[in-house]
């Protein structure tokens, strides 16, 4: 599976979405929170593990797209209305590029 661009942004910048943020610049396992343009609805946990660790600090201001294989992807398991998936992906590679 390939995730859309996102932007990488520092840790500085708290409860972002839509974004790879940095807690651990040298972290194997991320999670992205998806959510809709207003950022007003979440519509996925994206967990990530990745092949080997990549050094996210140096592409801070950069877009990346995820690739990795679907583990698994569960429904939100605390039975609320809202429909907010847990997608579980391994052995996942980024592609960085400049923002045009």
């Amino acid at each position: 599976m390939t995730l859309p661009d996102r932007p990488v942004i520092n840790d500085a910048q708290p409860g972002r979405m839509n974004a790879i943020c940095i807690s651990d610049p040298h972290a194997t396992s991320f999670m992205v929170v998806a959510a809709n343009k207003t950022n007003t609805t979440i519509h996925a946990f994206e967990y990530v593990k990745l092949q080997q660790a990549v050094d996210l600090a140096t592409h801070v201001g950069e877009l990346g797209s995820i690739t990795g294989t679907v583990r698994k992807i569960e429904p939100n398991p605390n039975k609320s209305r809202a429909l907010v998936l847990r997608i579980y992906i391994d052995d996942a590679t980024i592609a960085f590029s400049k923002h045009s």
